[in-house]
């Protein structure tokens, strides 16, 4: 709520651009909407998924970003906010299973964090170099895509990696101290014949 108040503060007494968007309350309320839709799909919405509804609501939400000039002020604009928020989780779950576009998913977050720094890289090459102003939007272009793949191939990639190893192998252990257990038990109570070893099951 308080990111809320404070975005809507912002907007309402027409502050420039950095203050609507990269000011961190007001950044930070499209991550928070982002969890609430999450927690309010998992918890409710998820019984009215159907690929028919998600498949509809992705082209309504394509449609209104296309003719986005219709929702810019007003309460357009926060017509167009709600039903993106509504939406995100049913084309989530529409598209999860597609691997282009859970790396593309993937690749937007280490490109949101670089951006800036390539966007000043550009600006200091275009310097340097003598070339047009008109580069500087290209190099940094260039820049982010490639920085950002590197940063998923060999920073994210198999920090992942490295943590579902871990959990499986913290699952494993526990599976195989809950059997011991079990099998200690049925040991003392005569019962333990037909117990498989929980070793070999893992």
């Amino acid at each position: 709520m308080g990111c809320y108040a404070v975005t809507t503060l912002v907007f309402s007494l027409g502050l420039p651009g950095p203050w609507g968007h990269r000011f961190f309350t007001s950044g930070m309320i499209y991550f928070v909407c982002g969890t609430l839709t999450y927690k309010l799909y998992e918890n409710y919405l998820h019984r009215f998924y159907s690929r028919a509804l998600a498949m509809t609501m992705l082209c309504i939400c394509i449609a209104m970003t296309l003719f986005n000039t219709l929702f810019l002020s007003g309460l357009g604009h926060w017509f167009y906010f709600g039903v993106c928020f509504i939406s995100i989780p049913f084309v989530f779950d529409l598209t999860k299973n597609i691997k282009w576009d859970r790396f593309i998913g993937e690749f937007s977050y280490p490109a949101y964090l670089s951006h800036y720094l390539f966007l000043a890289f550009g600006s200091l090459a275009v310097a340097r170099m003598g070339l047009s102003q008109s580069w500087w939007s290209e190099i940094a272009l260039v820049g982010t895509i490639l920085g950002s793949y590197v940063l998923l191939r060999f920073v994210s990639i198999p920090i992942d990696r490295i943590r579902e190893e871990r959990v499986v192998k913290i699952r494993n252990k526990s599976a195989v101290e809950e059997t011991k257990e079990l099998n200690a038990e049925l040991a003392q109570t005569g019962e333990l014949k037909g117990v498989v070893n929980a070793d070999k099951q893992v």
